[in-house]
């Protein structure tokens, strides 16, 4: 006994029907990038009052050079004196589609310190 397939109508866009039938004019939107943001506090433990600070980066290259750079300022103010010591912390962010930020790591699990800025 033959089973006759059941046709089902979907409610298709315009727009998605010309994806669908591959047409050339058709060019989705990319991906959106995933929100990266550097943390940085120049002093560890934070004086009463002083809080860490973020700042927004477009990619990975822009994050590690940023974090290089506040760290080679805090080693260029404790070298000449401007400061009498220091201890400084930073790393990279993620933001996830939830909306909450957490540590950034790439799929073979290496944060932003195990990243050379030549290889980014």
């Amino acid at each position: 006994m033959k089973t006759k397939a059941k046709t089902v109508k979907l409610n298709v866009t315009a727009e998605e029907r010309k994806h669908i039938n591959n047409d050339p004019k058709f060019v989705p939107a990319p991906p959106a990038r995933p929100k990266l943001r550097i943390w940085w506090i120049p002093q560890v433990p934070k004086p009463a009052g002083a809080e860490g600070f973020y700042v927004d980066v477009n990619s990975l290259r822009e994050a590690k050079l940023l974090l290089e750079t506040l760290a080679k300022y805090d080693l260029y103010q404790y070298q000449h004196r401007i400061k009498p010591d220091y201890a400084n912390a930073g790393g990279l962010e993620v933001q996830e589609p939830d909306g909450e930020w957490c540590d950034w790591y790439n799929e073979e699990g290496q944060g932003i310190d195990d990243l050379e800025l030549k290889d980014l």
